[in-house]
């Protein structure tokens, strides 16, 4: 019986020991595990922005255009009223803006 006693005891301290080594990788892999769902998480966030973002440069610059042209079309205006000249710019300038409100003026935001 002094045997399977001590037999019994060798063989928890083993058990016993695997349970001490695996809770100590288990704790020293832990951060690694949290760091890289965490970075996960981030580059999620961030395509989703991307994705965002690319929809915003776009839509600034249909706005930059849209500027442009009303500027223009402002400067022909205003030139013609002094003047009385710039009919042809004007005209030019009218139909830049009808070419541009029929080819995008609907996806304009």
């Amino acid at each position: 019986m002094d045997g399977l006693a001590t037999n019994i005891l060798y063989i928890a301290g083993i058990c016993g020991g695997l349970v001490t080594i695996g809770g100590f990788v288990a704790k020293m892999t832990k951060p690694h595990t949290d760091l890289k769902d965490r970075v996960e998480k981030l580059e999620r966030v961030v395509n989703a922005n991307h994705i965002q973002l690319d929809k915003d440069f776009e839509s600034f610059k249909q706005q930059e255009t849209v500027n442009s042209i009303l500027l223009e079309g402002m400067s022909h205006l205003l030139k013609h009223g002094v003047d009385g000249n710039h009919t042809k710019q004007m005209a030019a300038c009218a139909d830049k803006i009808d070419h541009f409100m029929l080819e995008k003026g609907a996806s304009l935001k």
